[in-house]
């Protein structure tokens, strides 16, 4: 797949920038769009995205036709976390780089990475996928609510020219849906899953107002999380249902 490369100095989100360009890209192609600022930055949910300008990575790629159905959606938010994932733990070689789910990358337990994922459906299937990500650069300082984020500068006070790491990102991009295409879904599901924080081990849970201690034991092909509960019983959550704590 060939890669395309868009960029502005300034948008209201990359994702929405993506969606809009759509009908202009054809299948078999990879379209990065990235910005050095975004005015409405997005993250899941309710939650923004904020960056200071021109140091972090603000990117969004979109691909159609991948024929993913819309029951197994959650394979293209594996597909740019694992991307991501490799891309960081080649730039932070000792330093401990883990995904959260359900979308966030971790170093050394504090963010560094947030992923967006949008879709436009055509009946059950997913005609095309605009995956978001901004990634944490050069910025050294961050608001006194985000004391659990984190970069690259802060782990290995090395200065990045961000076009060249987008195109780094995009590459590892690019190399994970090879991978799918050649190894199927099985094998991504398997990848994330071995790379998940807190797998294996008891973590804090925000369920219906309290807070519980429970065992991440993986994630689910449709996306969701199974934890063993503190009665020793299996459930599966997704991700509006239940919130990590740190």
């Amino acid at each position: 797949m060939e890669i395309f490369y868009h960029k502005k100095k300034i948008v209201e989100s990359t994702n929405s920038w993506a969606i809009s360009e759509v009908n202009n890209i054809d299948e078999n192609e990879i379209h990065v769009f990235s910005a050095d600022f975004q005015i409405y930055g997005r993250g899941q949910g309710n939650h923004t995205w904020s960056s200071e300008d021109g140091q972090n990575i603000l990117m969004s790629f979109l691909v159609k036709n991948l024929n993913v159905k819309i029951q197994n959606q959650f394979l293209l938010s594996r597909i740019i976390a694992l991307a991501a994932y490799n891309y960081i733990s080649e730039e932070l070689l000792n330093d401990k780089v883990e995904i959260k789910w359900p979308n966030d990358i971790l170093v050394n337990n504090k963010k560094i990475a947030g992923i967006l994922i949008e879709n436009l459906v055509m009946g059950d299937v997913i005609k095309a996928t605009v995956s978001g990500i901004g990634i944490n650069i050069n910025q050294g300082k961050f608001a006194s609510d985000l004391n659990l984020a984190t970069s690259m500068i802060i782990n290995d006070n090395k200065q990045r020219n961000i076009e060249i790491e987008i195109k780094k990102m995009a590459e590892n991009y690019k190399e994970c849906l090879e991978l799918y295409f050649k190894n199927g879904d099985d094998y991504i599901y398997k990848a994330y899953n071995d790379k998940l924080w807190g797998l294996n081990a008891t973590k804090k849970f925000m369920l219906d107002g309290n807070i519980v201690e429970c065992t991440i034991l993986g994630t689910e092909k449709d996306g969701q999380i199974s934890l063993l509960m503190p009665d020793k019983n299996k459930k599966s959550f997704f991700h509006h249902e239940i919130a990590t704590c740190y």
